[in-house]
């Protein structure tokens, strides 16, 4: 059904829906540059789950019973109260009857001199790695609204919003004005730069991150485990997991700089690719794919361990120092992998020779 939004000097009807609750859905009422209304139609028992908004919002209820929670206390909104929030603090919103929420955003408004982007060309349908892949800004939203876009880049944004408990109109509206508030020449776009130059960046970029990164991640974890591994067992957990892809990963950037990105790079010289090469580097790209999904999820699992493990700062400050070294390599082999998965390797995979087309399924999509 389509969405319609009220033009400025227009009254709106946001009375409580009542009888009607059953048979309407959540709707944005008001979309500028500045702001944006949206009337969330929660029923009973319905959990936006834990995330972060780029700007500050209100919620006033305009029917019905919600609990909010925020900074790890609960606070129970009923008809007619009004909250405010700053921008990116995590909260979670859970109706306990049938609720209707008043959203509002306070947007930073866009410079009338930066082009409008629009992204007619994706959808609810379209996944959440070719969200990435044309328009890498959308990154930072599915990040703040914990969707990974690395191993769950398979999935359509829609299943995605729902397997995580999110508004669909709410993570769509925000996706689109991330992509209309950027000018688009300032973002990489690596869906139509050379290939030799995608495979350059990624080596001088995340192989060369990674290299320098990791030994230090690893002592960190081995210094916290040693000092706070008895009193929390989950660590000793995490550290074997990080050891598991920090290995897989090592090995995986070993393969693709001595054999992988040199026969990228070769193939792309050719006037005419023929089917035997574009086969052997189709046999050395199917292995790494596995393995992209095993680091992908083993790296979520350490991040998961260490968030839950509460030891205070001032018993460990190796603790805190391990986190964030941490949360940086996870962003940095997110972005990464997805680079590889989503543009690398389909462009590579896309190669025509001798009129004939070679394709290989994604492992996630194959089974």
């Amino acid at each position: 059904m389509a969405i319609t939004r009220a033009s400025p000097v227009t009254v709106i009807d946001v009375r409580p829906l009542g009888d009607k609750f059953e048979d309407t859905k959540t709707q944005t009422l008001i979309k500028s540059d500045a702001l944006e209304v949206i009337r969330l139609v929660l029923p009973a028992g319905k959990t936006i789950a834990e995330h972060r908004d780029p700007s500050e919002i209100t919620l006033q209820v305009l029917e019905g019973n919600v609990q909010f929670t925020c900074h790890g206390r609960s606070h129970e909104l009923t008809t007619g109260d009004l909250l405010f929030l700053d921008s990116r603090v995590p909260h979670t919103v859970s109706a306990s009857d049938n609720s209707t929420v008043l959203l509002t955003m306070l947007m930073a408004k866009r410079s009338e001199d930066v082009p409008k982007l629009e992204s007619a060309d994706l959808s609810l349908c379209s996944s959440i790695g070719e969200w990435v892949a044309q328009h890498p800004q959308t990154a930072d939203v599915f990040v703040t609204f914990r969707i990974d876009y690395c191993s769950d880049g398979n999935k359509s944004l829609e299943q995605a919003c729902w397997d995580s408990g999110l508004e669909v109109l709410r993570v769509q509206s925000l996706l689109r004005r991330a992509v209309s508030s950027i000018d688009d020449t300032t973002v990489e776009n690596w869906l139509h730069k050379p290939l030799a130059e995608l495979c350059d960046h990624i080596e001088e970029t995340h192989h060369a991150f990674l290299k320098q990164t990791l030994p230090s991640l690893s002592s960190l974890i081995a210094k916290v485990v040693e000092l706070q591994g008895d009193q929390y067992k989950d660590l000793q957990r995490a550290q074997s997991n990080f050891i598991d892809w920090r290995d897989d990963i090592l090995g995986v950037m070993s393969d693709e700089e001595r054999s992988l990105f040199p026969s990228i790079r070769q193939l792309e010289r050719q006037e005419h690719p023929v089917d035997h090469d574009i086969a052997s580097i189709a046999a050395m790209i199917r292995p790494i794919r596995f393995l992209h999904q095993d680091i992908a999820k083993a790296i979520r699992m350490v991040q998961d361990v260490s968030a839950d493990s509460r030891i205070p700062k001032d018993d460990c400050p190796e603790f805190f120092q391990m986190h964030e070294l941490l949360r940086q390599v996870e962003a940095d082999v997110r972005k990464h992998i997805h680079k590889e998965e989503y543009i690398l390797f389909p462009r590579v995979l896309d190669f025509e020779a001798s009129g004939s087309q070679l394709q290989i399924n994604h492992p996630c999509i194959s089974g």
